[in-house]
């Protein structure tokens, strides 16, 4: 049985440039310098700010991310009618 790859949010840095991401738990430590693809090129540089708590085996999709932000805010109740 292969084992599975868990990921944890983290908040990336490069110079003035910031960014949230699923990483994968193995590279996901406060102060390490990564690698990462962006737009078919690697740029190096990109230092680990922060690491999530638990990691989980499947990060979630943009998709549900959104449905799950308009759930908690309640933008996915149905719209009173205008008087």
């Amino acid at each position: 049985m292969s084992k599975k790859t868990k990921y944890k949010q983290c908040q990336l840095q490069n110079g003035n440039r910031h960014m949230v991401s699923w990483i994968p738990e193995q590279f996901a430590h406060v102060g390490k310098i990564l690698e990462l693809l962006e737009n078919d090129e690697w740029e190096d540089g990109w230092q680990v700010m922060t690491a999530g708590g638990d990691a989980i085996e499947e990060p979630p999709t943009v998709d549900q991310m959104i449905r799950g932000h308009r759930k908690r805010t309640g933008d996915s109740l149905p719209k009173e009618a205008a008087k």
